[in-house]
């Protein structure tokens, strides 16, 4: 509950997508705003386009679900396998070979790994899973970011979207050509209507991750 109230910082009772990435941040998900959207999409369960407190707590209580044998320490990182690919993966992102990812490049790492992270975006996942201190990301904590994402994506997989006549309805005044999709500046318009400011590059993001038959647009699915 006081994480809701401290989220609601207009105290109208709900929490907007706005609202919501921020207090996913603060349960330690650097969330992107497309990721927000799809969780929102999902525990919404009256179709008004926010979270009540009820349907936070069942958001709430369904990332703990995954967060559930996880050691106490922040980022864990000696709790987490350090597979070839993740080893692979860090050295890749390891740009300047200084054996540890700073800010520019966590940001990078996460961009490619599926997440369109900000500059406080990164810097706030580097805070979380830097568990010495020293301002970066050895592989052991890197490995614990990556597992992280990994459950973060699962809490979405399980997110199947059913269309309800209130989704249905928003994509209908959404589609303003009336073409049966939505393209980047419809996209970009129903993201602002939604209470996100999304910039073109963070519009155009989201329409990837969202369009997976690949035609650059998003149809009603």
């Amino acid at each position: 509950r006081a994480a809701f109230v401290a989220a609601d910082r207009d105290g109208s009772g709900s929490m907007s997508v706005r609202e919501l990435k921020p207090a996913l941040r603060g349960l330690g998900l650097a969330a992107s705003s497309g990721e927000a959207i799809a969780l929102l999409a999902h525990f919404d369960g009256d179709g008004d386009g926010s979270l009540d407190l009820a349907e936070f707590v069942a958001l709430w209580q369904k990332l703990r679900d995954f967060e559930k044998g996880r050691a106490s320490a922040v980022g864990a990182p000696a709790a987490v396998e350090i597979t070839k690919e993740v080893r692979a993966a860090f050295e890749f992102f390891d740009q300047d070979g200084s054996g540890s990812l700073e800010t520019r490049e966590v940001r990078s790492a996460l961009t490619k790994l599926g997440v369109a992270a900000s500059n406080a975006d990164a810097i706030a996942a580097l805070q979380r899973f830097d568990a010495d201190g020293d301002g970066s990301l050895d592989l052991k904590e890197f490995a614990a970011l990556v597992a992280e994402l990994l459950r973060f994506q699962a809490v979405e997989a399980t997110a199947a979207v059913e269309i309800t006549e209130q989704v249905r309805a928003a994509f209908t005044y959404f589609d303003e050509d009336r073409s049966g999709s939505l393209e980047t500046r419809e996209v970009r318009s129903a993201l602002t209507k939604l209470g996100v400011d999304a910039s073109n590059s963070d519009t155009i993001a989201a329409l990837q991750r969202f369009d997976t038959d690949g035609n650059g647009c998003l149809d009603l699915k």
